[in-house]
């Protein structure tokens, strides 16, 4: 994690553990993208629980968009106090386990504070 003060605001990225990890991969030089899987996809388990050729190319299409977001962050700054939430689920259920996903934020004011998404 990597921290920059300025005088008005907090800002927090993971920018230098993006490049070692596209790095690491032999990713670094891959084209970037801007969106982090393909519309209409959905990864399966295979029938012997092992990754295909599918899981691989999410992994490469999830590390060429990191490598187009790899400097952005998130920014801390004064503003209102006032405590804001929000909350979804996607009850359209994982073709694998019949489970669905939900997920909140929260805001204070204009700061991002707490966040979860858990399948269930």
């Amino acid at each position: 994690m990597e921290i920059t003060w300025t005088s008005t605001a907090m800002y927090l990225s993971q920018s230098k553990y993006i490049l070692d990890l596209l790095k690491k991969t032999k990713m670094s030089d891959a084209k970037p993208l801007t969106t982090s899987t393909a519309t209409g996809h959905k990864l399966s388990l295979s029938i012997y629980a092992s990754p295909t050729i599918a899981h691989w190319a999410a992994v490469k299409r999830m590390l060429r968009y990191l490598k187009a977001i790899h400097d952005q962050g998130i920014v801390y700054k004064h503003s209102p106090l006032i405590l804001t939430a929000f909350a979804d689920a996607n009850y359209a259920r994982d073709p694998d386990d019949w489970r669905f996903t939900r997920g909140y934020c929260i805001f204070f004011g204009d700061n991002l504070v707490s966040w979860s998404s858990k399948k269930w």
